[in-house]
């Protein structure tokens, strides 16, 4: 599951414009410029950077799924994941210099093209090793769940679930528990042009506080709504997005280029820490990378605490 998102973010970072070889040409006593293909790809701004902390953030949740005694908090990588994802797409969307239908067909189409194939195989190679290697008595409970997954909606049906996400991943009785984040980021992709057409139509004054008064809406769902709706509903972590959408937009204005995204790092983590961790070093090692993130010198005191936040 996460390979998916992995190769999905490759997929983008490396994404170039084709260069084009001008040649002046005359014809006829008049002159003109042909443009004739390179060949070459022409180099973009390569976020590393951002590669890099998504890899971290998705190492962190495989090693919490397999070691969840040595790495308890790892699952913040899937909250941190979410605020990479809003950053990202409001990336991409900027080089846009207009978004009208054809743009919005082609989000559509590049989003689709890079995730469902591969999550398809995942759901289909999940439903053969169920259905042969699993005892008889699992297979309801994982044919029940192919077909939430393969809508993703997974993390709707979740919300039906008398157990917890946790509790669910410690029986291993259904393969598809873990589908549940995709669905989410999938259902952020289907609200994501309408956000970011209202955003851009309106006055600099104004936009901002937009996105501010949905993200804290979102939260109000986070803070308010039962655990099980909280953790899988995409209107209760909307504000995850969100805040990485804003952390682009301002970081546009400044020169420091990761002020604004680790200090969304340290705003979700803060919340997820006091709101869900067992344990409350967690939250005060989030709170100190809130803080600490702004300093200045953020490069090593960020990654440290990027790090050790998965030990505690």
């Amino acid at each position: 599951m996460y390979l998916i998102y992995f190769l999905d973010f490759l997929f983008e970072m490396k994404s170039r414009e084709k260069a084009f070889i001008h040649l002046s040409v005359s014809a006829s006593g008049r002159k003109g410029e042909l443009l004739i293909p390179s060949g070459e790809k022409k180099p973009t701004k390569n976020r590393r950077d951002l590669q890099g902390i998504r890899g971290i953030a998705i190492s962190a949740v495989v090693l919490f799924h397999f070691f969840p005694n040595q790495f308890p908090n790892g699952h913040i990588g899937v909250d941190q994941f979410f605020v990479l994802s809003g950053f990202l797409m409001s990336m991409v969307t900027e080089r846009e210099k207009r978004f009208r239908i054809k743009e919005l067909v082609n989000f559509y189409y590049r989003r689709s093209k890079r995730i469902m194939p591969l999550y398809l195989l995942l759901v289909m190679s999940c439903m053969f090793i169920s259905e042969h290697c699993l005892f008889g008595y699992l297979h309801p409970t994982n044919w029940d769940s192919v077909y939430s997954a393969s809508v993703f909606m997974t993390n709707i049906k979740a919300t039906d679930s008398i157990r917890e996400y946790h509790e669910m991943l410690s029986r291993a009785a259904d393969f598809f528990t873990h589908t549940w984040s995709i669905s989410a980021e999938m259902q952020f992709y289907i609200i994501f042009p309408l956000l970011y057409i209202i955003y851009k139509s309106m006055r600099n004054v104004l936009a901002t506080p937009f996105l501010v008064i949905v993200a804290s809406v979102s939260l109000l769902f986070h803070i308010l709504l039962p655990e099980q709706s909280a953790f899988n509903l995409i209107h209760a972590r909307m504000w995850q997005f969100v805040i990485g959408i804003l952390a682009h937009q301002l970081d546009k204005s400044t020169a420091d280029s990761d002020e604004y995204l680790f200090f969304g790092y340290g705003t979700v983590d803060t919340v997820v820490s006091w709101g869900r961790h067992k344990s409350s070093r967690g939250a005060i090692l989030s709170d100190i990378d809130g803080i600490w993130s702004s300093g200045n010198s953020p490069d090593i005191n960020q990654t440290m605490c990027f790090l050790l936040r998965f030990f505690v």
